[in-house]
């Protein structure tokens, strides 16, 4: 190849990126706009926009879920985006249908093998995640695609013991008593009656019971489980 050929080609590859930085930059603004039509438009002129990045990594589809444009971002996994991408927070399409409460979105994305064991956004799991924000919906269709279940002794495991108290998830709080999760009425878990209470579910409360832990004992605000459930609405 000779020089005068290799600088052209140079000069051309120059002038696709440069194609592509404008092409990938016009999806976004349509994403922004909520202009489905002009992303379908886009995405079908150059392909390769489907999975651009932004100045803060984030691909179309992350964009739109955080911009909560849920029918452009259905559009975009139908046209197979990148379902496990991560932005510059770590967080995943999943991360953002979670925040978002899409629940139709989350289904699409777990049915397209987006990683559900995998710690993404606040570095939490997705089921832990979904449980931090009350997202019970989306934790049961994690469960069902076979999320890992943290039941060793440490923060995790406890973390999402507590989650699962006070959202009132006693399927969680089941299935990890049933494979070894161990906890007990000692200091550091003296609170959780109440968060329990709170949560509103009698069967979790139940088993509190039955695990020994004591619900006649106030905790710093003088509360008894009583006035949390109580506080909550819950009689």
């Amino acid at each position: 190849m000779t020089t005068k050929n290799f600088t052209f080609l140079v000069l051309c590859a120059g002038l696709l990126l440069s194609a592509g930085d404008s092409r990938a930059q016009e999806i976004f603004d349509a994403i922004n706009g909520g202009d489905l039509a002009r992303v379908k438009v886009v995405v079908g002129t150059d392909s390769r926009t489907l999975n651009s990045v932004n100045n803060y990594n984030q691909t179309p589809l992350i964009f739109a879920l955080q911009g909560r444009k849920a029918e452009i971002a259905e559009y975009l996994i139908a046209c197979g985006a990148d379902v496990n991408a991560r932005d510059n927070a770590r967080a995943t399409p999943l991360s953002y249908a979670i925040t978002g409460g899409f629940n139709n979105i989350a289904k699409l994305l777990i049915d397209k093998n987006a990683e559900i064991d995998t710690p993404a956004m606040w570095n939490l799991r997705p089921l832990a995640f979904a449980l931090e924000f009350g997202q019970k919906d989306i934790a049961n269709m994690l469960l069902d695609k076979g999320a890992a279940i943290p039941v060793e002794p440490g923060q995790e495991s406890y973390r999402l013991f507590f989650s699962a108290c006070s959202n009132g998830f006693p399927r969680l709080v089941d299935m990890m008593l049933e494979k070894g999760f161990t906890i007990s009425d000692d200091q550091y878990a003296r609170g959780l009656p109440q968060m329990a209470a709170a949560g509103g579910s009698a069967a979790i409360v139940e088993k509190l019971i039955q695990l020994g832990f004591k619900m006649d004992r106030k905790n710093e605000l003088g509360w008894t489980p009583l006035h949390a459930a109580a506080e909550e609405g819950h009689s």
